[in-house]
């Protein structure tokens, strides 16, 4: 995008204030992971910038992990403005249905999808293994987890058009979703 996607406005309002929207009924502690403290203070959330910067979602995951306080951590990205808060919920309840899996991860069309899943605070250390030997695919880290994979048919109840997954990564991403 060339931008902050975060304040890209959708709807008019930031694409974060939509994923904000979308988590604020799980009731859960809400963490920003971000390294411009001084752009997103405007949505009052406790922030923390990049423990590695310029390592990309890993990074981003390696700090959130770092810094909560619960088992676990809801990683959703900042540019999936149609969050499903009921798909949320869904992946969060496999969590203690499912103790022993270090990740709740949806599969779209076979595909993982590691920035809207569930990760436990203890594959920390693997995490940081990952860093140190510069894997930084968050899909090479799922290799090395117990995951618990969601595909689509166990999704669809929840989001019946899976639109949580709507990603804007391009102006025409961002175009095709206001049309």
């Amino acid at each position: 995008m060339g931008r902050d996607k975060s304040l890209i406005s959708l709807d008019g309002q930031p694409m974060l204030a939509h994923v904000i929207a979308a988590l604020m009924p799980l009731n859960l502690p809400i963490l920003l992971v971000t390294n411009t403290r001084e752009v997103h203070a405007p949505f009052d959330l406790p922030m923390v910038g990049d423990l590695h910067p310029g390592l990309g979602a890993l990074g981003g995951l390696h700090s959130a992990l770092t810094h909560i306080t619960t088992d676990a951590a809801l990683l959703v990205a900042c540019d999936m403005p149609r969050l499903n808060t009921m798909l949320l919920a869904h992946l969060i309840g496999l969590t203690e249905s499912h103790p022993d899996s270090d990740a709740i991860v949806p599969r779209i069309a076979g595909r993982a999808q590691p920035l809207h899943a569930v990760y436990q605070r203890r594959v920390l250390t693997t995490l940081e293994s990952q860093i140190e030997s510069g894997r930084l695919a968050l899909n090479a880290l799922l290799d090395l987890l117990s995951v618990r994979w969601v595909d689509e048919d166990e999704m669809r109840p929840h989001d019946p058009r899976l639109d949580s997954f709507t990603n804007l990564n391009t102006p025409d991403d961002l175009d095709h979703l206001c049309s």
